[in-house]
């Protein structure tokens, strides 16, 4: 809901879609790779702690450009806590 938010701001909603790539922003990852949890509006399943995510966000321009990043993270019992350091800035990609 806040990528989809920030999105909004910048003007790619609240109607931007593309059709058959309505995204999740990021899923469960373990030994089957891609597994429940899915980051997305509606998903019921709670986070809890010891399982571990992607957060990959995605943006698409048809005709112009796709971008989509990913960070993991795991949760504890105080909150997600990243595995890497993200980025600050375009300009910093590696912290």
């Amino acid at each position: 809901v806040a990528v989809r938010g920030f999105y909004a701001s910048l003007g790619y909603g609240p109607g931007y879609r593309l059709g058959g790539l309505s995204h999740r922003s990021g899923h469960g990852i373990g030994l089957d790779g891609q597994e429940p949890v899915n980051l997305v509006h509606g998903e019921t399943m709670r986070l809890a702690e010891g399982m571990c995510f992607s957060d990959e966000p995605g943006l698409y321009l048809p005709g112009k450009f796709g971008v989509r990043l990913e960070d993991c993270f795991h949760m504890t019992a105080t909150g997600p806590k990243w595995f890497s350091v993200p980025p600050t800035s375009i300009d910093a990609p590696l912290g």
